[in-house]
């Protein structure tokens, strides 16, 4: 188990990220934001059994039951926007994830 903190967090990884994309390192709002998602997937890790975040990949076939659609409907995943959340590995769904798809093509008329 890797366990660091924020402050660790932000040193290794964020000064990086505010380099690279030119930002200003007083971006308050943001680094609340990594703060509260990295206690949150703490907390979810700490339950027992552990709560789990489902991913699709590119190129996978959009599952109905756990994603809805992002924008467009199709079955070719190109992304995952949002995880979904499960209660535990093989527990019930607790938030559809979102995925963007390729669009299906227009059927001529």
């Amino acid at each position: 188990i890797v366990v660091f903190s924020i402050a660790e967090f932000d040193k290794e990884y964020m000064l990086e990220i505010l380099k690279r994309h030119k930002l200003s390192n007083s971006i308050q709002g943001f680094h609340k934001y990594v703060d509260q998602c990295m206690r949150l997937i703490w907390l979810m890790k700490v339950q027992d059994p552990p709560m789990k975040l489902v991913w699709q990949n590119a190129g996978d076939l959009h599952d109905k039951n756990t994603f809805t659609f992002y924008k467009k409907s199709g079955q070719t995943v190109l992304n995952t926007v949002w995880p979904a959340v499960m209660l535990h590995s093989k527990g019930p769904l607790m938030s559809k994830g979102i995925v963007q798809v390729k669009p299906e093509k227009q059927k001529p008329q």
